[in-house]
């Protein structure tokens, strides 16, 4: 049903399916929850998107957020996860994110797309500070070409490089 071009069922997809490689529709809201309950250690925010529905007679009506809660995840699964994207992003798949000026985590993805495989959806998601986390980010660069060595990382470099010459009050602030 996935691809119709190609509809035969490989070993390799259950492979990929088995290790959360599969073709699972996901948002980058959903992934960026993800990252931010890695960065928590499994507290999973509140997620308020609209404070206030303003309408046309003047009337309006509060949003409540939910409040936080605990993901049922032994404490050392979060540590080794995390420890895990430090290490992507120090020398591994993420390693475009070293040397930055802050310690990131993170980990990337690269989904091929169409039996030709020649268009790719690149991702990264992550947190940073790695100690003392304050930013969850995802990128997601859809359809690009299968040939671009660059993807999702260079442009999550970008950001961080951005936030840490222009704004590192984001990622030193013990209020956040």
């Amino acid at each position: 049903k996935n691809n119709p071009a190609d509809p035969v069922w490989r070993i390799g997809d259950t492979y990929n399916l088995s290790i959360g490689q599969g073709m699972i529709q996901v948002t980058p809201l959903q992934m960026a929850t993800v990252a931010t309950i890695i960065a928590r250690d499994g507290v999973k925010p509140d997620i308020h998107l609209i404070k206030t529905l303003l309408f046309e007679d003047g009337s309006e009506i509060k949003t409540k957020p939910d409040s936080d809660k605990k993901i049922d995840i032994p404490s050392e699964a979060y540590f080794v996860v995390k420890e895990g994207m430090r290490q992507a992003a120090e020398f591994g798949t993420a390693s475009a994110l070293s040397g930055l000026g802050v310690e990131v985590a993170g980990k990337t993805g690269t989904a091929e797309l169409g039996a030709e495989k020649k268009k790719v959806n690149s991702w990264f998601i992550g947190f940073l500070p790695y100690k003392n986390p304050k930013i969850a980010m995802v990128i997601v660069l859809e359809a690009g070409s299968s040939q671009n060595l660059v993807g999702a990382p260079y442009a999550a470099r970008e950001l961080v490089s951005w936030i840490v010459y222009n704004r590192k009050e984001l990622i030193n602030n013990p209020q956040f």
